[in-house]
């Protein structure tokens, strides 16, 4: 039900902000005019056509601002509705997008370290070293969606619409990324130098 009231809410907004852009997009089209005509006459003042020019640029912008909310807001509806990120649909064509949200995700995860009250032990050589022997057989999916999940803790079902795959994908990389660190981790001398091997 709150979601529900939340979507209205969200709906509503919208349309106010689908308003405003409007405006904005009728301002352009009469400042345009404007600039148009000033450039035709005769006796064209530069200062006004820099002057109008200014506040086409300023209204473009206000527009473009509007018009960022507006899918934004399109955005968290369809989020709410389906549960899905809409921007993190399969889509081959838009992976740049898929990238971004990635990034955010693991910028607040990387927010969350600070609030942390013990602090975690430095890394030292033969961790890294470790580390890298052990994740070096995973296939570049595979390890995205390991360090998704055991890294930064995200879900996953989240792992899922960040990578634009099904749930299912992620779970069945995550096994196979699994068993080839077990595999690995019961050859690695790190491991044993770290006394981890059990």
């Amino acid at each position: 039900m709150a979601n529900e009231d939340l979507i209205f809410q969200y709906s509503m907004t919208r349309k106010g902000v689908a308003k405003y852009k409007e405006l904005c997009m009728a301002k352009c089209k009469e400042l345009t005019k404007q600039l148009d005509d000033e450039l035709k006459s005769n006796g064209a003042s530069v200062q006004k056509i820099i002057d109008i020019n200014d506040l086409l640029e300023s209204e473009e912008h206000k527009k473009s601002v509007w018009a960022s909310i507006s899918r934004s807001l399109t955005d968290g509806i369809a989020l709410m509705e389906t549960g899905r990120f809409p921007a993190t649909e399969l889509d081959k064509k838009n992976k740049g997008r898929r990238t971004i949200r990635a990034d955010e995700q693991y910028m607040s995860i990387l927010a969350l370290g600070s609030v942390c009250e013990t602090p975690e032990k430095e890394f030292d050589d033969c961790d890294r070293k470790m580390l890298k022997e052990l994740l070096k057989d995973l296939t570049a999916r595979e390890k995205e969606a390991y360090l998704l999940v055991y890294q930064s803790l995200v879900e996953v079902s989240t792992a899922a619409s960040m990578l634009g795959v099904k749930k299912t994908t992620v779970e069945s990389l995550l096994e196979r990324a699994k068993a080839k660190i077990q595999k690995r981790k019961e050859r690695s001398l790190y491991v044993y130098a770290k006394g981890w091997a059990d």
